[in-house]
């Protein structure tokens, strides 16, 4: 009787402290990734800071990042230019853009002079482009293969701004689809973004920059107000 309470006291200890063991291996565990998460956060505030040292840091990690693309580029266009960073971050800081690819360079200039054509929606043809490095460069490698030339879509936000105050059913697409584009029902391609909102483009092979001249300069801002009171009521 008194082994077999012995031994039973023994198997009560070693439940005990395995028991103590995982409650103390799971608290540790979380105490790690707390300091984790905590570590990453820094790290993100670090990333948003608008300081111009923060800015030059993600203008090198974007400058260095790897090209994921399946097809093999040339070692020279795996760099993405710092006057094509620099073009494109610099019409994120007052306008809404928007890039899209193109194979062909007469396409690229045609647009340039006549307006960017595409049907149902320009969210469906185009990737709008954020104040981020990361990710403008995922978008920028991850489209790299539909052409060679990258055309820059820039919108004033000043419009966005607009008819978010002054209009009760604003959404973003709506805008641009049915009040910013012209309507082409008889073409095969339904809309018409015009020139005037076409910043440029960007030959992604050398890295050089066409820039459009006569961007906004037809622009009747003051025109387009009564239009997208109207337009989104």
């Amino acid at each position: 009787m008194i082994l077999a309470i012995s031994v039973n006291e023994i198997l009560i200890f070693i439940t005990i402290f395995l028991a103590c063991l995982v409650i103390l291996s799971s608290l540790t565990i979380f105490v790690l990734k707390l300091l984790k998460i905590r570590k990453h956060a820094q790290s993100n505030d670090l990333n948003s800071s608008s300081s111009s040292d923060s800015r030059n840091t993600n203008l090198d990690m974007l400058l260095d990042f790897p090209d994921f693309t399946k097809s093999q580029q040339k070692q020279s266009s795996n760099r993405i230019s710092e006057s094509v960073v620099k073009f494109i971050f610099g019409e994120l800081i007052n306008s809404k853009v928007f890039i899209h690819y193109t194979r062909e360079k007469s396409t690229a200039d045609n647009i340039l002079k006549t307006g960017f054509k595409y049907s149902d929606s320009i969210y469906k043809t185009t990737q709008e482009v954020i104040n981020n490095p990361i990710d403008l460069t995922y978008k920028l490698q991850l489209y790299k293969p539909y052409g060679d030339y990258l055309i820059v879509i820039s919108i004033p936000t000043y419009i966005f701004d607009f008819a978010e105050k002054n209009t009760r059913s604003y959404k973003q697409a709506i805008l641009i689809d049915q009040v910013l584009s012209k309507y082409n029902p008889a073409e095969d391609l339904d809309y018409t973004l015009p020139a005037t909102f076409i910043r440029g483009y960007v030959n992604v092979e050398s890295n050089t920059i066409v820039e459009n001249n006569t961007y906004l300069n037809d622009f009747n801002w003051e025109g387009y107000k009564p239009v997208i009171r109207n337009a989104l009521k």
